[in-house]
């Protein structure tokens, strides 16, 4: 597990432009050869964790597969055979889908993610606790998407985040990076679907 996690690091950190199909093929070596139980021990999550890391950095962000793991992970974990997915998975996911092509549905997409994010930690399984840095990604996907409400919904997660930290969780505190990226939201909006009175809301909320 050791070698299969340091190979995928330096593929994470490589140029090569087929990046993905090489993770592919140790995602499939494993998965053929492993042992099943043994397969998504805290040992090999290191091992998956890396290879989403990967796969969410490629030219052509590979959200399917890092989906198809992240499910994976989650079923096993369900029959205790296995650890719940780590935050890491959860925001490998968020940052492939804020850089998707096809943008007309990534901000509902992203803010799945995170509600997934938020049952698995509400279950009690600690590690999937989502930080800051999955909020931004959701935001920056709202901010990204042709959502006709788009900068309704990026709102609605800051007011979200603004509400946790009240109740106590410090690192939730919205910053000029939350704020800049509601402002994004708003940007490049039709004007037919983002009334006035939307724009106001925004402005004072």
């Amino acid at each position: 597990t050791v070698t299969y996690t340091h190979v995928l690091t330096a593929l994470r950190k490589s140029s090569l432009p087929d990046v993905s199909d090489h993770i592919k093929g140790i995602l499939a070596n494993v998965t053929e050869n492993g042992p099943n139980r043994v397969e998504y021990s805290s040992y090999y999550l290191k091992m998956y964790e890396e290879a989403a890391m990967a796969l969410s950095r490629c030219s052509t962000s590979d959200v399917q597969t890092i989906d198809n793991i992240l499910t994976s992970i989650e079923e096993k974990a369900k029959t205790n055979d296995g650890p719940w997915p780590s935050e890491k998975l959860y925001t490998s996911l968020l940052h492939a889908i804020q850089y998707q092509s096809q943008i007309e549905r990534i901000g509902d997409q992203a803010e799945h993610v995170l509600r997934r994010m938020q049952h698995v930690y509400n279950a009690g399984n600690w590690n999937a606790k989502p930080g800051v840095e999955a909020y931004h990604k959701v935001l920056k996907s709202w901010s990204s998407s042709k959502h006709p409400k788009k900068a309704l919904r990026a709102l609605d997660i800051c007011k979200e985040m603004d509400e946790l930290y009240k109740q106590g969780d410090v690192e939730l505190r919205p910053s000029c990076i939350t704020f800049t990226l509601i402002l994004n939201a708003c940007f490049n909006v039709n004007h037919k679907d983002f009334t006035e009175e939307d724009a106001i809301r925004v402005a004072l909320e």
